[in-house]
C-alpha cells in the first residue's frame, strides 16, 4: 500500500474513533477530509477497502451527537437568522416537487441537497467555540492543500483545462476552482495572524498549490472571485485600524501574490482571462471545438420559462426544458444548464425561492457585522480579522457562482456554516453572558443602596 491510501485510512478511522470517544467535532473534520480526498474517484481507491465512507462518516457524526445531545442544547438552530431562512428555503424546495417538470431527477437533486442541509445543521450544533472552529477551518484548508497537490502532481491541462480533481459531489473544474478559492482569504488570515509557526508555513505552502490549481483549471469566474475577495479582505484590514505599517504589509503581500500569479499564468490562462471583456466571445471549448459562449442568452431564457411556470420548474427544471426554449445548436447532449446559480434558483424554485436564497446570503453579512460589534468592544483584533476573512470567503463564493450553477453543491454552504458558528460564539453567547451579568450588577447596586451607600 502506498502512502496516500494509508494516510487516508489513518485520518478517516482516527477522526471517526475520536468522534465516538471524545467529540462529534472530529466527525465534522473527518467529513471535510473525506469531501476533498474523495477516494472513489482516485487512482489509489483499489488499495483501500471498498466501503461507503461518506455514509459511515455521517452516521458516526450523527451517533456522536445524539449520545451527547444534552451538551449541545444551547446551540439552537432558530437563533441564527440565516439558518431560519435556510429552513424556509427547504420548505420552498420541497414544495417545488408538487409541480416539478422532471419529478424523478428533481427528487434526486433535492434528496442530495437535503443531506447537505442536515450536515450544515449538525456542524453548527457541535462546533461550540473558537478553537473548534479554527480546527474545522484548518481541515478545510488542508483539503484544499491535498487537491492542489494532486493538481501539481498531474501537472498540466487537457484541452485548455485541468479536470483531474474530483470532489465528493462530482463538480467539474469550475466547481473545484470555487471550492479551492474559498480557502484563499482564510489562508491569508492564518499566514498574517496565525498564532503558531507551523500554521503560517503550511498556509503559505497551501496558497502556492491552490493558486497553481486555479491557473491550471482556467476558470474565469474563479479569477474574478479571487480579485474581488482578496480586494475586499485587504480593504477591510487596511481601513479597520488605519495603521500605515499594516497597510504596507498587506499591499506588499498582495503585490507578491499577484506577482506569483503572473509567474504561474501561461498564455492559455491569460488568453482565457482576456475573454472576460466579452462574455459572448467565440473561443475554444474544453473539447477543442469552436463554440460561442452564450451564457447571458441562457440567463434571459429563464424569464421565458418562468412565464410558463411562474412557481418554478422544480429542481433540474431548466435543463429538462432547455430543448423547448433554446435553439438546437445551443444544446449539448440535448440539454443545457443555465450557468448561473441565481438563475438556477429562479427557474427551479421561482421568485419566492430566489428571494429566500438572497436573504439567506445577506443575513450572513449582517451576522458578521453584528459579531464585530462585540469583538471591537473586547479589542479582539485576531477574531476581528478572522471575520474579514470569512466575509471575503463568502464573496469568493458569490462572485463565481454567478457564472456556474452550484446551488446543490456542498462547498457553497461551507462559508455560511463558518459564519453561523462565528456568530454564535462571538455574538449570541456574548449577549447571553452580558445579559446574565446584569441582574447580578443590579442586586449588588440595590444592596449597596440599602446599606446606606
Amino acid at each position: 500500500m502506498s502512502f496516500t491510501p494509508l494516510f487516508f485510512l489513518i485520518i478517516f478511522f482516527a477522526c471517526n474513533l475520536l468522534a465516538l470517544m471524545r467529540s462529534p467535532v472530529y466527525g465534522v473534520i473527518g467529513c471535510v477530509f473525506l469531501y476533498f480526498m474523495n477516494p472513489g474517484s482516485t487512482w489509489w481507491y483499489s488499495q483501500v477497502p471498498d466501503l461507503r465512507y461518506a455514509l459511515i462518516a455521517v452516521l458516526v457524526l450523527l451517533v456522536s451527537y445524539l449520545v451527547r445531545i444534552e451538551q449541545y442544547k444551547q446551540s439552537r438552530l432558530l437563533e441564527v437568522p440565516h439558518l431560519r431562512v435556510l429552513l424556509l428555503l427547504m420548505v420552498a424546495v420541497l414544495a417545488s416537487t408538487l409541480w416539478a417538470v422532471d419529478p424523478v431527477n428533481s427528487l434526486k437533486l433535492i434528496v442530495q441537497w437535503m443531506k447537505v442541509c442536515i450536515f450544515v445543521f449538525l456542524a453548527y450544533k457541535v462546533v461550540r467555540n473558537s478553537e473548534e472552529l479554527d480546527w474545522v477551518l484548518v481541515a478545510y484548508c488542508f483539503g484544499c492543500f491535498y487537491a492542489g497537490f494532486c493538481a501539481w502532481e498531474f501537472g498540466g491541462r487537457i484541452s485548455n483545462r485541468m479536470e483531474v480533481i474530483k470532489l465528493a459531489d462530482g463538480t467539474d473544474g469550475n466547481g473545484v476552482a470555487i471550492a479551492l478559492l474559498l480557502s484563499v482569504p482564510i489562508l491569508f488570515f492564518y499566514l498574517f495572524w496565525g498564532k503558531r509557526l507551523w500554521l503560517r508555513i503550511s498556509s503559505l505552502a497551501t496558497l502556492a498549490f491552490v493558486v497553481n490549481s486555479l491557473v491550471l483549471i482556467n476558470s474565469r469566474g474563479a479569477f474574478l472571485g479571487l480579485i474581488g475577495s482578496l480586494g475586499l479582505f485587504a480593504l477591510r484590514v487596511i481601513f479597520e485600524k488605519k495603521d500605515l505599517g499594516l497597510a504596507v504589509k498587506v499591499v506588499l503581500a498582495g503585490l507578491l501574490f499577484f506577482g506569483c500569479l503572473l509567474y504561474l499564468g501561461d498564455e492559455a490562462f491569460w488568453t482565457r482571462m482576456g475573454s472576460l471583456r466579452s462574455p459572448n466571445l467565440v473561443q475554444e471549448s474544453i473539447w477543442d471545438e469552436p463554440v460561442t459562449d452564450l451564457r447571458t442568452e441562457f440567463w434571459w431564457k429563464s424569464f421565458d420559462i418562468l412565464a410558463d411556470h411562474p412557481l418554478g420548474t422544480g429542481a433540474g427544471g431548466y435543463e429538462a426544458l432547455s430543448a423547448q426554449y433554446l435553439p438546437a445548436e445551443w444544446l449539448s447532449g440535448g440539454k443545457r444548464a443555465v450557468h448561473s446559480t441565481w438563475f438556477e434558483v429562479l427557474t427551479n424554485f421561482g421568485y419566492q425561492g430566489l428571494l429566500l436564497y438572497v436573504g439567506y446570503l445577506l443575513f450572513g453579512f449582517r451576522e458578521l457585522r453584528m459579531a464585530r460589534i462585540s469583538l471591537r468592544a473586547k479589542g479582539d483584533d485576531f477574531r476581528l480579522y478572522q471575520s474579514f476573512a470569512m466575509e471575503a470567503s463568502l464573496v469568493a463564493y458569490i462572485i463565481p457562482s454567478t457564472f456556474v450553477s452550484v446551488f446543490f453543491v456542498e462547498f457553497g454552504y461551507w462559508p455560511m456554516v463558518f459564519i453561523a458558528i462565528f456568530f454564535k460564539v462571538h455574538w449570541l453567547r456574548q449577549q447571553e453572558s452580558n445579559a446574565a451579568s446584569v441582574p447580578f450588577v443590579a442586586v449588588e447596586r440595590n444592596a449597596h443602596n440599602l446599606a446606606g451607600g
